[in-house]
């Protein structure tokens, strides 16, 4: 039947079955619609006279068999729901759990001996009719898309009749709207169920039916993918299932395999469901992405739709629309089923949709997209085997970039899901068929790109985009290799992605990390054959997807905001990477002693840069040389000069636009400037341009209204202060031959900030009276701005929690990022203008405090984790959290006392933070890094002193007695490390609270217990920073720091391989004496040697 070509039909032939089909839908309606029981003979016997051809034997003269097909169509075509309506009306409503009905050849009827009745049927005839309702919709007979299309509207209430006519083509939806019918919709859930589940284009069925019919109108196109994306969420609890639903794909996709039975399930696990769902998935993302690939072909419609071409003539809805109804279908399905709610909101609904989550992960994401992933072969072009996990990856991990988690029924509480996109590898070659599902995954993720840009959201894309961004950017490193389908498959790909503008920033934040992430695979292509594929025995070197970045950003396509946002993020990662490098056991007023490595990078006040992160040597290097990476600073080099041809090789209008504000260009500026003598320059040269006073006074001139200008000036003005401060610190690194073009642009950015502050000032009673108020002690308040404020924060948290549960690193460190600026803000304001902040505010700030202190724990990425430090301290300074620092107090004490002092906290905090050790020592570390800031800017120590009363007063005991067990040899080393370099401040900002007699006690406990040589060489330092730092002693402190310092010129160390530390001990110890000399502090010598 499905077979039949729409020829020429008789017009007999067509009558004849008009009028059997309008007797039986005149019988339904006295039936169904008039409540009339008894006529189920008349519907039966009505039935059977339609079917009549359908039912008997194929007949052996043409004639015969060509009035057969043309009936057999003519029912198929209209009058398919007649029937199936029919066949439900006359069904039992036997228990139907574990049935089993053979479909593969119509049924035949069993005559019964008991004599019949006038109105109803039998038992025999109510299960003959079963059987070929299920024979009907479960046989290769009907194309399942007239089976889903006549079944759907069976299962709608529908709305009040207004008369007993019918409609002409379908008896429309409520018909089975009556109690009485409950059991007739089941079965007809079951079936719709069993075909979505057991068909390899079940799934294309609905969409065809439900999206791409001439009669869905575009205004109903989101509400019906949107509805179709429900079948994905929700778990069915009963279907008919095909016998043989559990073989191979590849014989499931044959299509002379005939369906032999099928079986009423009503335990059908999750599991079972996404993987059939995830199939058909995976190849319908494929085939409706499929474009002409190359300009010669003339492909009138899209893979998907090439069925359907000897309609094409026929079709209301242009051949685009149905395509571009199909990728926002795709987009809002992926959305759909990767929505995680908020952990701390429900965490047993969170369990439940995590791991459907990570379901689809495994059975679409890893199928779909692996293999751009460059981790693993491609060794099945559909679902992994039943035992193939997809990998939760935690970002930043070495090796293989991932632990596996097989089967996380209940994750853990600190556990998240990932989008890795990774499966199985093979014997460590190319793979097979790689160059066909290179080119597939490129279609599919260009179909959900191109979904995301057409109305539904980015999530989804966002989550699959960090995995398969390394392949992304080594195709774009060879793409002028590439054989022409893939060159124009990557090409629409990124086409797609610079239409989604509101996520540049995020987009860059993962291309810089996919850039520098390891791989296990590279990218091979043979040119002759056209084959592109992974080659696992050879790593994709970090340099090449680095230029692959380069290319990407510098192409003239690239819009400037992902520009911008790419050299942003490249700057700060050289930031963090310069910090990890540099840090060196000789410094001791700047240094951790190889504690965290960096992530106090921000913290500094920018008073003290001196000199820029990278010199000015990078020489040119090889092709070859570059390929090979013969240095471990290769890729980080290669990066920074990244950064130098984004600055030198693109004009000012491709990196910031038109549309960005010159706040936004101050960031930007603030932080490339650092980097290298060549992006200072181009910095200096391009501050004149951008600050002069004709861009300044018009870009004022586009606020309307003064309260607009105003808020514009104090943004100006924060930003322009930083960018000011970073250019004078730089002074002491540019030699004089740069003096004037300095000069200039310090005096170009002075006149911007000077006419900001004119701006800012002269506001009179109209700009005040709209937004402003005073307080109760006179401060000005405004209530509009700090309901912008605390919206805006309990947005950004929830955000970044959102990504903590998805582990997307990317968007993360983005949404922190803005928090640290708002923050600082904020704080900046509250300086210049004290005032309190408001109970609301305060109820913003503590759940997102919480939040932080989750990414310091479960997060192993330097730029979330400064990000999260810079927002804590500025929210502590200004008082933020609470008026007298008792939240930030209680949850920085409690966290640090875990697993050492068994106390109660006083407020809640959530026991999912740092489950596992490596969790816990990642959280403390970087929580000693906000200590550290507030050592830093707390220039007053008010803040510090209200932790410190906070601790005494709660829980018993002074924040230095807790550094000092932190600094104990049962802690890790990174631990020790942190704390003891902590201590050096925080004798200094606290003092004289703590003396140096118990920093040098401290130090000698160091040095007799602990094991590790680093955790002495960072006592030494503590002293060195509490010598150099302090300018009064008190009486009895000299004394014990001389002892230690003859002590530690004198130190041996007894393991060979300290010999590094050994020697740093000893130079710290000449320095102590020469720094008391200095200060004319003289004591006789006295040996201490180590006990």
């Amino acid at each position: 039947m499905g077979g039949r070509n729409t020829g020429d039909v008789s017009l007999s032939q067509l009558s004849e079955v008009s009028a059997k089909a309008e007797a039986l839908r005149e019988n339904l309606r006295k039936a169904l619609i008039d409540h009339a029981p008894r006529f189920e003979v008349c519907v039966f016997e009505s039935l059977m006279c339609l079917l009549d051809n359908f039912l008997q034997p194929p007949a052996s003269d043409n004639f015969s068999h060509s009035v057969r097909e043309d009936t057999n169509y003519l029912i198929e075509r209209y009058y398919l729901q007649e029937v199936f309506a029919a066949l439900l009306l006359l069904v039992g409503e036997d228990d139907l759990d574990g049935v089993e009905v053979a479909v593969g050849s119509a049924p035949h009827r069993v005559a019964s001996e008991v004599p019949q009745s006038a109105f109803y049927v039998d038992i025999h005839t109510r299960r003959y009719c079963r059987e070929l309702l299920l024979y009907l919709c479960f046989s290769r007979v009907h194309k399942k898309r007239r089976v889903v299309r006549a079944l759907y509207p069976l299962l709608l209430n529908g709305s009040t009749k207004q008369s007993g006519e019918v409609s002409q083509n379908h008896i429309s939806e409520g018909l089975f709207a009556s109690s009485r019918f409950k059991s007739r919709k089941k079965l007809v859930s079951g079936i719709l169920n069993g075909i979505v589940l057991s068909f390899p284009d079940g799934i294309r069925s609905v969409i065809d039916v439900l999206l791409l019919d001439d009669r869905v109108d575009d205004s109903m196109s989101v509400h019906a993918a949107k509805h179709i994306a429900s079948l994905f969420t929700i778990k069915l609890d009963h279907a008919w299932l095909c016998g043989d639903h559990w073989k191979s794909e590849k014989e499931e996709q044959q299509e002379n395999e005939q369906i032999v039975t099928v079986r009423y399930c009503k335990n059908i696990s999750l599991e079972e469901q996404i993987r059939a769902l995830s199939s058909q998935l995976v190849a319908i993302a494929v085939c409706h992405a499929a474009a002409p690939l190359l300009a010669k072909e003339k492909v009138a419609l899209p893979a998907f739709l090439q069925g359907k071409q000897k309609l094409e003539r026929n079709l209301l809805v242009k051949p685009e629309t149905l395509e571009e109804r199909l990728h926002i279908c795709l987009a809002t399905i992926l959305n759909t089923v990767s929505q995680l709610p908020l952990r701390s909101e429900d965490e047993t609904y969170f369990k439940r949709c995590y791991k459907r989550f990570y379901l689809y992960n495994k059975y679409f994401f890893t199928p779909a997209f692996r293999a751009l992933t460059l981790r693993t072969s491609v060794n099945a072009p559909n679902i992994p085997a039943a035992n193939t996990s997809a990998v939760v990856t935690c970002e930043g991990t070495s090796g293989s970039g991932g632990t596996s988690v097989n089967a996380p029924n209940i994750p853990a509480a600190n556990t998240s899901a990932a989008v890795t996109c990774e499966g199985t590898s093979g014997s460590g070659g190319i793979s097979s068929n790689g160059a066909d599902e290179v080119v597939k995954a490129l279609s599919r993720f260009c179909a959900l790109a191109k979904g995301s840009t057409l109305g539904p959201s980015s999530l989804a894309l966002l989550l699959a985009l960090p995995p398969v961004a390394p392949g992304l950017l080594e195709l774009v490193f060879v793409q002028d290799s590439l054989p022409p389908p893939h060159r124009f498959a990557l090409q629409q790909l990124l086409s797609a992605l610079w239409k989604i503008e509101g996520k540049y920033e995020e987009m860059a934040h993962i291309f810089v990390r996919g850039a520098l992430s390891p791989v296990r695979g590279s990218v091979t292509i043979d040119r002759v054959s056209g084959f592109v594929g992974v080659d696992l025995r050879t790593a994709s070197p970090t340099v090449r997807r680095i230029r692959g970045l380069q290319e990407l950003v510098m192409s003239e396509s690239t819009p400037s905001g992902l520009c911008r946002g790419v050299l942003l993020a490249a700057a700060e990662e050289c930031q963090q990477r310069a910090a990890k490098g540099n840090t060196s056991l000789d410094d001791s007023s700047n240094s951790r002693c190889g504690g965290t490595g960096g992530s106090d990078v921000g913290l500094r006040p920018q008073r003290r840069v001196v000199n820029f992160l990278y010199s000015n040597t990078i020489h040119d290097q090889g092709e070859e040389e570059v390929g090979k990476e013969i240095c471990d600073r290769t890729e980080e080099i290669t990066l920074v000069r990244m950064v130098e041809c984004i600055c030198l090789g693109t004009s000012a209008d491709a990196v910031f636009g038109a549309e960005i504000t010159l706040g936004c260009v101050c960031d930007v500026l603030a932080v490339v400037a650092t980097i290298s003598f060549v992006c200072w320059r181009w910095t200096v040269l391009l501050i004149p341009k951008v600050f002069c006073k004709d861009v300044v006074t018009a870009v004022f001139a586009q606020h309307a209204t003064i309260a607009d200008r105003r808020k514009a000036a104090e943004d100006l003005l924060l930003r322009g202060e930083r960018l000011f401060s970073v250019l004078t610190a730089l002074h002491a690194a540019v030699d004089s031959s740069s003096d004037d073009v300095s000069a200039a642009a310090e005096g170009s950015l002075a006149a911007a900030m000077e006419a900001s502050r004119q701006y800012s000032s002269n506001v009179g009673s109209e700009g005040r009276s709209v937004d402003d108020d005073h307080d109760a002690t006179g401060n000005t308040v405004s209530y509009s701005s700090e309901d912008e404020v605390r919206s805006t924060y309990r947005r950004l948290a929830v955000e970044a929690e959102k990504c903590l549960e998805t582990r997307s690193t990317g968007s993360l460190v983005v949404h922190l990022l803005a928090l640290s600026r708002m923050a600082e803000d904020e704080a900046s304001k509250r300086r210049n203008a004290p005032s309190h902040y408001s109970d609301k505010l305060v109820g913003a700030v503590q759940p997102a405090l919480h939040v932080l202190s989750r990414v310091l724990a479960e997060v192993d990425d330097a730029c979330a984790a400064v990000a999260a430090i810079k927002t804590m301290v500025w929210w502590a300074l200004a008082r933020a959290d609470s008026p007298d620092s008792s939240f930030i107090g209680n949850l920085l004490i409690y966290q640090l006392s875990r697993d050492v002092r068994g106390r109660s906290s006083k407020f809640p905090l959530q026991a999912s933070v740092a489950a596992t050790p490596v969790q816990l020592d990642r959280m403390k570390v970087r929580l000693l890094d906000v200590l550290l800031g507030l050592c830093d800017y707390d220039t007053e120590g008010r803040t510090l002193r209200n932790i410190d009363d906070y601790s005494r007063q709660m829980y018993g005991y002074s924040l230095y007695d807790l550094l000092r067990e932190l600094c104990g040899p049962r802690h890790s080393v990174a631990v020790q490390v942190a704390a003891l370099h902590l201590v050096g401040h925080f004798v200094i900002a606290v003092a004289p609270r703590v003396s140096v007699e118990l920093a040098c006690v401290l130090c000698k406990d160091v040095f007799r217990h602990t094991p590790h040589a680093m955790a002495k060489a960072a006592a030494a330092a503590m002293l060195v920073c509490i010598s150099s730092s302090l300018e009064v002693f008190g009486e009895g402190s000299v004394e014990p720091l001389l002892r230690m310092a003859d002590a530690m010129r004198n130190y041996r160390d007894a393991a060979v391989e300290n010999t590094v530390h050994e020697d740093v001990i000893r130079r710290h110890g000449e320095r102590i004496k020469g720094l008391l000399e200095e200060k004319q502090f003289m004591l006789p010598v006295q040996e201490i040697r180590e006990s």
